[in-house]
């Protein structure tokens, strides 16, 4: 087993590899086949191995959620910089036609001012799971 992940580990660090390029028409293919409407994007990290996290954004497609990009970076806890989040952001708005609503859902991690204003000068949507144990007080 150690021979097949030395050649897998080899393979992923080849520099001619680009995975975004040969994944680039099936995330096509698929926005191409979303129903018109509102499409909701789902951003998320987790961790990869020991010393990584990736961050990834997909669209919901029958209770599922499609990814459309992706990116690892160093790390083995906490949160991915918001400089990050919207490096991903901005492909995914280069891919979706500008006239189809957009929603975006994430977790306490995204949300960072910066990028929630970043949302809202694109006229997208937003919504932020919290912790229970947060209150909302509306103004008045």
């Amino acid at each position: 087993m150690p021979s097949l992940t030395n050649r897998l580990w080899r393979f992923l660090n080849n520099p001619k590899l680009e995975v975004g390029s040969w994944y680039a028409p099936l995330a096509e293919e698929i926005i191409k086949r979303l129903p018109t409407g509102a499409v909701t994007l789902v951003v998320d990290s987790t961790k990869v191995g020991f010393y990584h996290r990736l961050l990834s954004i997909g669209v919901t497609f029958k209770k599922r959620t499609l990814p459309l990009v992706w990116s690892v970076h160093p790390g083995s806890k906490g949160q991915t910089k918001v400089e990050e989040q919207l490096a991903l952001f901005k492909q995914v708005a280069n891919m979706l036609p500008s006239t189809v609503e957009i929603w975006g859902v994430g977790d306490t991690e995204f949300q960072s001012v910066s990028l929630l204003r970043w949302f809202r000068s694109r006229n997208w949507h937003f919504v932020i799971r919290q912790q229970g144990k947060n209150k909302v007080c509306w103004a008045g």
